[in-house]
């Protein structure tokens, strides 16, 4: 038996923290969710530009697969602070013109 270690993420799948072959009887020190199974497999990882492999444990059928999460480019990261600099620019400004418009 094998033990798989995980945080779960939803009701279908949780993150594993761990995979420990052949485990010792007493694992009581282990703090996340756990599951014991016959032979844990963990599958090959795909080499996919841009992307980072995350391993997931399907908790419905307890098999180990990848999960693939885009990884954030510096460009993306340019555009996103571009824009969140332009909202803030604009507030102020609509600030300023609120501060110094009279009231009537």
């Amino acid at each position: 038996m094998d033990l798989i270690t995980y945080a779960k993420l939803n009701d279908n799948a949780g993150k594993v923290t761990a995979v420990i072959y052949n485990p010792s009887p007493n694992m009581d020190w282990v703090t996340d969710e756990k599951l014991y199974v016959e032979h844990a497999v963990i599958p090959s990882k795909e080499d996919i530009p841009n992307m980072d492999a995350r391993l997931r444990i399907d908790l419905k059928t307890n098999e180990l697969y990848f999960d693939y999460i885009a990884r954030e480019t510096i460009e993306n990261k340019v555009i996103s602070l571009q824009q969140e600099n332009k909202e803030l620019k604009q507030a102020i400004a609509d600030l300023t013109m609120l501060l110094t418009t009279p009231s009537a």
